[in-house]
């Protein structure tokens, strides 16, 4: 059989008044914020985020409001990936991350600078 094709996108779009998570660098974890306005570039992608936390929050310091506030930073995702220093799938679901075997997840990619789908 053919193997799966690669995932999805996790990269979502929020619309105005979503509830989102948004990494502060300044508190290093994932703070609640609302989406107040979306900056729309050529071609209509989303370029920036008005937050109440943040003003023009760079969309890959967004996202979904279901984000535990103690995951891990876009930064360090992209390094443990890069590194291959991630931890093992059973440290991970005891975290509370919940993220299992065959799983669809997102990693910061320093090469690329934006978040990439992977398979866990």
């Amino acid at each position: 059989p053919d193997p799966p094709g690669p995932p999805e996108p996790l990269e979502e779009e929020f619309a105005v008044g979503d509830a989102v998570r948004y990494w502060s660098s300044t508190g290093e974890r994932w703070v609640k914020a609302m989406v107040r306005s979306v900056n729309h570039g050529a071609g209509g992608t989303v370029q920036s985020y008005n937050l109440d936390a943040k003003a023009q929050a760079e969309p890959w310091r967004v996202r979904a409001l279901s984000t535990p506030s103690k995951a891990l930073p876009p930064s360090a995702l992209g390094e443990a990936k890069q590194h291959a220093i991630m931890p093992s799938a059973d440290a991970v679901a005891a975290d509370g991350l919940g993220l299992g075997v065959g799983e669809a997840a997102e990693y910061f990619s320093k090469k690329t600078g934006e978040w990439l789908g992977a398979i866990v």
